[in-house]
């Protein structure tokens, strides 16, 4: 088919040529020879030769040029991208299939159309700026605008124009990138969101080069370390300079460690921009790209209210063992007491007998010994129930400053001729509500604990008193735990001395019954003290290291009431003491007294001192068996003394049913424990006395004449 397109091509030029030899013929002339003639058809020969070969050739470009069109077309009409040769009028003077789909219209119907008129309003400026730029220089320009076309959602384009050889014209290339623009808002979107999330996070998200030091820093490092971002960036080992210098070996261990992709969980302490320690728990994971540099991201939590919070609920349950133990210790000691001055009262009331049994003017050194040793027990009875807080004493305004300058004569003559004691005190006051002898009895054992905690006697103890505000009062070492002080002013009592002092793990232990670090001494001094403060709704507080000595201030509250004329003055050990016993009537013969208590050696005791009183006892070993007694003897019985802590029914509720049977009979209530204890509480009925265990014959004898001679009389 090609040659037979050459040959008709051929023929159509031949026709041609000899049409124009019609038109233009041979001008007649000398007819040539034979010669002339076959050179002349030689030199037509050649020359048609060379028409053909050009003709040829023609044919052959021809057909190239057509074919280099064919593909021009389809390239420029399959081209991804929108090709438009604009005139500066901004019409569009040819496009591409592509330019084409990109408008939303056919070719044709776009073809003298205005391209800015597809350009949405908010980009148009864009646009038009870029046309005028391109029309104005030689460079190549680019912009970015978006396409509105109708029944369309908007294209993001991106177009580059150039300026054609004919300046009337310009070549625009329009490239859809709506997918990017997606993706780069999708990008911002995602990165808004992960930068609310950073900055919104408590912590501090981070990333730390080991080598080059904090990389990154979320603005919460501001709000908790004071530091900004930039000042970290600027001083890029701020943060692990400012570890502290405890924890800073086991994170550079973690950070050695790190390397292994493993995440980790560390909590250390990192000092702030005022100087403050801040507990962090920092969760990272490390990597490492070259092996010398190692890389943490992580997130780093401020726990400083956490770890405070520990260490109050440490200290909360370190008060509450405390407080347990306390009370369990409480509970023991009162039941000790108890127990302990019921066998004291059998082995004290029969010593009692065998020495009134003595004849007349004759002694017996043994049962003397005995007694006063049972004395001294009973008083070691009494000093735990004072650790209780159970024997509150008589109350009334002193001078607590008055009460120590005369206790000091006595304090500084018992103490070794080594120790001085030093005092600072003030002329008068605070005035404090209290009982003498028992803050006598605070100063004399505080004293006598400095003393004896020294080996060789030589120191020096310090006395004084001032007035504090509750607010001065230190809450460190301070006891009863529980002890809160209020909104008013204390009288401090302050003991000081400059003997060993006290190690940290013993300072709680101290005010514990018979606790002792020293071999002299019966471990019920402090113990002593700190029941009389608790009974006067007072705290105290230690200071104390070991070999620097100790300081002990006692807090009571200050009293507005006004001093008496004439206070009461302690009774001091070793200082006369002169009973005036009351007047009383003959015992009148034959009387009867019911006695309830449930331990028979103890009923038995008093069974054997009531008879020798010259009493009929009918006895009853609980409440419940005296109320039968009593319902069959009632008009026979004086008086009743009934124990107070028995099986099936107490001494309280025997009292009760008692009254209802008899509502005048005298009752006399008794105890192991301290009166006040027995007494506290709301009873609707009262005993017509109290008597303390253990007791005298002298003391039942005036106890029950009392009750029954009150009786009497009223």
């Amino acid at each position: 088919m090609e040659n037979a397109g050459k040959m008709a091509t051929a023929a159509i030029l031949r026709q041609k040529a000899e049409d124009l030899l019609i038109e233009k013929p041979l001008k007649s002339g000398s007819p040539l020879s034979e010669a002339d003639t076959l050179k002349l058809i030689h030199e037509l020969q050649v020359h048609q030769i060379e028409l053909e070969l050009q003709n040829e050739e023609l044919l052959l470009a021809n057909s190239a040029a057509r074919d280099a069109a064919e593909k021009y077309t389809e390239l420029y009409d399959s081209a991804p991208s929108g090709y438009f040769t604009i005139s500066q009028k901004d019409e569009i003077l040819e496009l591409n299939i592509c330019g084409s789909q990109m408008l939303g219209k056919e070719r044709a119907r776009l073809k003298n159309s205005r391209l800015g008129l597809f350009i949405s309003h908010d980009t148009r400026p864009i646009y038009q700026l870029f046309i005028q730029k391109v029309f104005t220089s030689n460079a190549k320009e680019s912009c970015e605008v978006t396409l509105s076309v109708a029944d369309n959602p908007p294209l993001y384009v991106h177009l580059t124009g150039i300026i054609t050889d004919k300046a009337e014209m310009c070549l625009i290339t329009m490239v859809d990138i709506t997918a990017r623009k997606q993706f780069e808002e999708a990008l911002c979107e995602s990165e808004r969101h992960y930068r609310a999330l950073v900055e919104g996070t408590p912590g501090i998200v981070y990333s730390f080069s080991s080598k080059r030091g904090g990389m990154f820093y979320s603005s919460q490092v501001t709000h908790i370390l004071g530091y900004s971002p930039e000042q970290l960036y600027a001083q890029p080992m701020l943060w692990n300079n400012s570890i502290h210098p405890d924890d800073l070996p086991h994170v550079n261990q973690i950070i050695r460690e790190v390397a292994t992709f493993k995440p980790f969980c560390i909590e250390y302490r990192i000092q702030d921009a005022q100087g403050n320690w801040r507990w962090f728990e920092d969760r990272s994971t490390g990597y490492s790209n070259d092996g010398a540099d190692v890389i943490m991201e992580g997130f780093a939590l401020d726990i400083t209210e956490r770890k405070q919070a520990a260490a109050e609920n440490a200290e909360l349950e370190a008060q509450n063992r405390q407080l347990q133990k306390a009370e369990s210790l409480g509970r023991m000691a009162g039941a000790i007491a108890h127990h302990f001055n019921n066998r004291l009262y059998v082995v004290m009331g029969n010593l009692e007998m065998a020495m009134d049994d003595l004849p007349l003017g004759n002694s017996n050194e043994n049962l003397v010994s005995a007694m006063q040793a049972a004395r001294k027990a009973a008083e070691v009875s009494k000093l735990m129930l004072t650790y209780l807080g159970q024997t509150p004493g008589k109350h009334a305004p002193i001078d607590l400053s008055e009460l120590c300058r005369n206790n000091l004569i006595l304090l500084r003559a018992a103490t070794p001729k080594g120790m001085i004691v030093n005092a600072d005190i003030p002329s008068s006051g605070p005035v404090i509500r209290a009982d003498a002898n028992q803050m006598h009895q605070i100063i004399t054992n505080l004293v006598t604990n400095a003393w004896e905690s020294v080996s060789d006697n030589l120191g020096t103890i310090g006395l004084s008193v001032k007035t504090v505000s509750h607010a001065d009062i230190p809450t460190l070492k301070r006891f009863p735990i529980d002890w809160r002080p209020q909104s008013i002013d204390y009288a401090c009592l302050e003991v000081s001395d400059t003997c060993s002092g006290i190690a940290d793990q013993s300072i709680e232990k101290i005010f514990d019954p018979f606790f002792t670090t020293k071999f002299t001494g019966r471990g019920l001094g402090l113990s002593v003290v700190m029941g009389i403060v608790k009974a006067h709704g007072g705290g105290i507080t230690v200071e104390s290291e070991p070999g620097r000595g100790s300081v002990f201030r006692i807090f009571l509250p200050v009293s507005t009431e006004e001093l008496p004329c004439r206070p009461d003055v302690p009774t001091l050990p070793g200082a006369p003491q002169t009973e005036r016993p009351e007047k009383l009537s003959e015992i009148a013969e034959g009387g009867t007294v019911l006695l309830i208590e449930d331990e028979e050696p103890v009923r038995n005791m008093a069974r054997i001192m009531l008879n020798r009183l010259g009493y009929t006892v009918l006895e009853a070993e609980d409440g419940v068996k005296a109320l039968e007694i009593f319902q069959q003897h009632q008009d026979d019985i004086q008086c009743v003394l009934s124990d107070l802590t028995m099986p099936r029914m107490d001494g309280w509720d025997t009292l009760t049913a008692l009254r209802k049977l008899s509502p005048d009979i005298p009752v006399i209530l008794s105890s192991g424990y301290d009166e006040a204890q027995v007494m506290a509480g709301e009873h609707t009925v009262r005993p017509n006395a109290f008597l303390g265990k253990p007791y005298k014959t002298t003391d039942l004898r005036v106890a029950v004449q009392k009750v029954i001679e009150g009786t009497t009389r009223t």
